[in-house]
C-alpha cells in the first residue's frame, strides 16, 4: 500500500516540516508532495530547502517561490535558486492506481486564486464542487 503525505505553504519555516516529515515517517508514509510557497515570510529558506531535498519531497512551485526568484534574480548560482528554477507548476503522475494531481492554487498550473468550493457563508457550493470534479 503506498500512503502520501502533503504539506504546503512551510514559509521558510523548517521546524513544523521536521514535524510533519517525523508523522509522516512514524505513518509509513512514503510519497511526500508539496504544494509550493517554501520560500517567504521567515528566514530559514537553506534549511526548509535542504529538507524537501534530503526527503525526496515532490514539489510545485507556489507563488512566494515566483517572488523570491523574481527578488533574487542576479543569484542564478544560488542553490536555492537552482532548486526552485527545476521546480514545476505542476504534478500529474499516476500513484498505486490512483491519478495524482497537484499544482500551488489552481489547476492546470496557476501559482495564485486556488479552489473556492465554499462561499462566505462557509458552505459547500455544489456547482463549484461539480466544476472541479469535471475540470480536469
Amino acid at each position: 500500500m503506498t500512503a502520501i503525505g502533503l504539506i504546503s505553504d512551510v514559509h521558510a519555516t523548517p521546524a513544523p516540516v521536521e514535524e510533519a516529515l517525523s508523522i509522516f515517517r512514524q505513518a509509513g508514509v512514503n510519497e511526500i508532495f508539496c504544494a509550493g510557497d517554501i520560500a517567504g515570510y521567515r528566514q530559514r529558506l537553506r534549511e526548509t530547502v535542504a529538507l524537501l531535498i534530503d526527503n525526496a519531497c515532490l514539489t510545485v512551485v507556489g507563488n512566494h517561490d515566483l517572488l523570491y526568484m523574481d527578488s533574487n534574480k542576479n543569484a542564478i548560482d544560488n542553490e536555492i535558486m537552482r532548486f526552485f528554477m527545476q521546480l514545476p507548476t505542476s504534478i500529474n503522475l499516476s500513484l498505486a492506481g490512483k491519478r495524482i494531481y497537484m499544482v500551488h492554487a489552481q489547476p492546470p498550473d496557476a501559482c495564485h486564486g486556488g479552489i473556492k468550493l465554499l462561499n462566505r457563508n462557509g458552505l459547500l457550493q455544489n456547482d463549484r464542487i461539480a466544476y472541479w470534479k469535471n475540470a480536469l
